[in-house]
């Protein structure tokens, strides 16, 4: 997908197209062509992907690991990616003649993100689990659709209203039976405030690609921004690096899967909106338990609650992506 991203950016190729009518698919002479809208999509789907295997990664690194490590690895290896991934896309031009307003969005994303709301995330997923943290943060995207539709103007049809309503339910029920065990209180308060940073982040990358449509530029000036956490991890080595290889292996894991998450979800902005993105990631509880099982099954654990709720998520997943092609 990445790919096709750069082959479109440069139209070296004339084989591949995206369609710039919204809301359609076909299939001509054998070559697929892919909408905007498509292609937003299926990008959203690979972040999604890419953030809940993160978040198993994670919770295994930061379980004996420093969550100030984890935050400071993600950093380390964003920066030289996303720098790489502008020039491969053609966007590391706009640099030379920048729109301060674009770059200032992108620098306050960048703040609020990569340093505030990863170290939060971060912290609730050492504090009370990867499938209880996910299901918490999701929440994200409650937000995030008010944000959207307050201050962007964001339209919320019935379709795909009645679907978040529904995404959103799943998501509440995972939360709330889990609020009966006093030792994940704050890992669940910590995780709510991830919810209003990472609501707040969302919406200023999209308003940010309104200015200029240059995701791998945007990504790689919020990721300078938050270099001031490599400085004080430099400072503070000494005292919070102190642990063993295989949590070391995790922990840069967990930067490289973070970076690519991100990577697709900057690509994703710029061809849909937060009302439609946000419900992909509804179903990251669902992910993160089957990976969390299959990776991490000693740390975790499977509810009746959770499976129900997995499913109320699912069916309100499908309703807003199928709303895009009413």
């Amino acid at each position: 997908m990445l790919l096709i991203h750069i082959l479109y950016s440069h139209k070296i190729i004339s084989k591949i197209y995206l369609n710039p009518i919204r809301h359609q698919i076909s299939d001509v002479g054998g070559i697929i062509i892919l909408s905007d809208f498509t292609y937003g999509v299926l990008s959203g789907i690979a972040s999604s992907l890419l953030f809940s295997l993160n978040t198993v990664i994670t919770r295994r690194g930061v379980y004996e690991g420093n969550v100030f490590e984890a935050v400071a690895y993600a950093t380390l290896f964003g920066i030289p990616m996303f720098f790489t991934s502008a020039y491969l896309a053609g966007e590391i031009g706009f640099l030379l003649n920048p729109k301060i307003e674009f770059i200032m969005i992108f620098i306050m994303a960048g703040i609020l993100h990569f340093i505030l709301g990863r170290y939060l995330y971060y912290k609730s997923i050492h504090l009370s689990g990867a499938t209880i943290a996910t299901p918490i943060v999701t929440l994200t995207q409650v937000f995030a659709v008010i944000f959207a539709f307050i201050l962007l103007g964001e339209e919320v049809d019935i379709l795909k209203g009645i679907g978040i309503i529904l995404s959103l339910s799943g998501i509440t029920y995972i939360s709330l039976s889990h609020l009966r065990e006093v030792r994940y209180i704050k890992g669940i308060l910590i995780g709510l405030s991830t919810t209003l940073v990472f609501a707040a982040s969302t919406n200023l990358v999209r308003y940010g690609l309104t200015i200029a449509p240059y995701p791998h530029t945007g990504l790689f000036i919020s990721y300078l921004a938050s270099a001031p956490t490599l400085i004080s991890f430099k400072i503070h080595k000494d005292r919070i690096s102190n642990v063993d290889s295989e949590t070391r292996k995790y922990l840069i894991y967990s930067g490289v899967t973070v970076n690519l998450g991100q990577m697709f979800r900057y690509i994703a902005l710029a061809f849909i909106g937060v009302t439609v993105l946000s419900p992909l990631y509804g179903i990251m509880p669902i992910e993160v338990l089957l990976l969390s099982y299959l990776i991490i099954r000693r740390y975790e654990r499977l509810t009746k609650e959770v499976i129900i709720s997995n499913i109320i998520v699912s069916i309100g997943v499908l309703l807003v992506i199928l709303s895009g092609y009413v």
